[in-house]
């Protein structure tokens, strides 16, 4: 479901939306977190390479994703490329984003476990913080309720997700920073949010309204697959 943008500033031609605006900040805010953790494990070129090329791939995959699953609201061939008027998909982005920092990894020669370690605090931060542009922006529309904190009579879903994913970003600080990872080989940072945001996306999405039965459904699947292939991979990379 297409979503409305707030704009927060009009320069002539120029337009700054809010939801852009923030995913911006959040970006920025996770490359700054990735760097000071990479100091003395990677090359700084290559964060920013990696944070560059996750980017893109993921705006390309979450806006195709979307496509593919709401194919019927689109009437022409240039509205696929008009993200500006919102449809992207979270899970579409992840994927793409991952496969093409793991052919980045090879080409380089550098670790891809260690590289995604080196990005999830800062990913799960930078998702909370653009979920708060998504909901000043009227994205992720909630249930409709009766809380005393409900938004214009429905669960304030967006904040729910970004509430959520800034306790996702403190607890993977605090689990690098124990002797937990003395356990688990590389990869395993990288995994916990993984578990993280799965559970916090699949328990979230109860309380967000979509348009189709099949939404609802990809939705309650995907968080699930996420997490039950985190735990697969705590199994594995777990030190013997």
């Amino acid at each position: 479901m297409p979503y409305p943008y707030m704009t927060l500033l009009k320069i002539g031609p120029l337009t700054l939306f809010t939801f852009g605006f923030f995913m911006l900040v959040g970006f920025l805010l996770a490359l700054h977190v990735a760097l000071r953790r990479a100091k003395g494990r990677i090359a700084e070129d290559h964060i920013y390479n990696v944070a560059i090329i996750a980017l893109i791939a993921g705006l390309v995959g979450s806006r195709i994703a979307f496509i593919l699953f709401n194919s019927s609201l689109f009437t022409s061939f240039w509205e696929y490329f008009a993200i500006w008027e919102g449809g992207m998909s979270f899970f579409g982005g992840f994927i793409l984003a991952l496969l093409s920092i793991f052919v980045y990894t090879k080409k380089k020669r550098i670790s891809f476990p260690q590289v995604l370690d080196i990005f999830a605090p800062g990913l799960a931060l930078a998702i909370a913080i653009t979920r708060i542009g998504g909901f000043l922006a009227g994205a992720n529309p909630g249930l409709e309720t009766n809380v005393a904190w409900a938004f214009q009579g429905t669960h304030p879903v967006a904040i729910y997700h970004s509430l959520a994913n800034f306790i996702v970003f403190f607890v993977l600080i605090k689990i690098d920073k124990s002797k937990l990872g003395e356990k688990f080989r590389a990869g395993y940072l990288f995994a916990f949010f993984m578990l993280l945001f799965g559970l916090e996306r699949f328990v979230n999405d109860f309380f967000r309204a979509y348009d189709t039965q099949a939404t609802i459904l990809a939705a309650r699947i995907a968080p699930l697959v996420l997490a039950a292939l985190a735990l697969f991979l705590l199994t594995k990379l777990r030190k013997s």
